[in-house]
């Protein structure tokens, strides 16, 4: 069983073209704020998993979103984690780091451990943010599978991921963020949809909706 690294396979698309399930989903995926302190908000007890961190091969498109078309053979520095809330498995992410940026820039990223990369990125303005591209996972997809082995849920899932670049003086880095099954933007969805709502998810759900109109 290959645990890392697992990559991502599939097609991304930019948010005008994509058939969003909910407005809950779209308000997850076009967040633009921290996604660790969102998650942190829903649950009391929130951890990183590390799956794998190190100097490894990534794909062309990958590359080409870091070093341009004619400069892909650079060594690039990634990190796979799980973010658990509460001990469920809430959200795969892939981080993509030029060597060379963790050398100049950012030498604690290799003792960076269980703490999650988000601590770092939000609280340093130098890091801009672009626009994000975004990721369907139909049933039984690569990724499901890969996961299941590790995670332990139902690989005939769809799933819904996110991939942004910050840019860092010359520097580029991609974050890539899929939602598993049991993420509470599909916990709202699905509520929803059941019409099993209290008086907190009703809340929850206006707020989204509303930020998103």
């Amino acid at each position: 069983m290959k645990r890392f690294p697992l990559g991502i396979s599939g097609d991304w698309l930019s948010p005008a073209d994509c058939h969003f399930p909910s407005t809950v989903m779209q308000d997850w995926l076009l967040h633009t704020g921290s996604l660790t302190e969102r998650l942190q908000e829903q649950c009391r007890d929130f951890k990183v998993t590390v799956l794998g961190q190190g100097a490894e091969p990534i794909s062309k498109d990958e590359a080409t979103a870091l070093y341009g078309e004619h400069d892909t053979e650079q060594q690039t520095q990634v990190r796979e984690v799980i973010l658990h809330g509460d001990g469920i498995p809430w959200v795969f992410a892939r981080s993509l780091l030029p060597a060379a940026f963790v050398d100049n820039c950012m030498s604690e990223f290799n003792a960076l451990g269980s703490r999650p990369l988000g601590q770092i990125l939000f609280n340093d303005a130098r890091f801009e943010r672009q626009p994000f591209d975004i990721l369907f996972c139909p049933k039984g997809g690569v990724l499901q599978r890969q996961l299941s082995d590790i995670q332990a849920f139902n690989p005939e899932l769809e799933l819904w991921g996110r991939r942004s670049v910050f840019s860092f003086q010359e520097y580029r880095l991609m974050v890539i963020e899929v939602f598993l099954p049991e993420a509470p933007a599909y916990q709202l969805a699905n509520c929803k949809k059941a019409g099993a709502l209290n008086t907190s998810v009703l809340g929850e759900i206006a707020r989204y909706e509303g930020s998103v109109k």
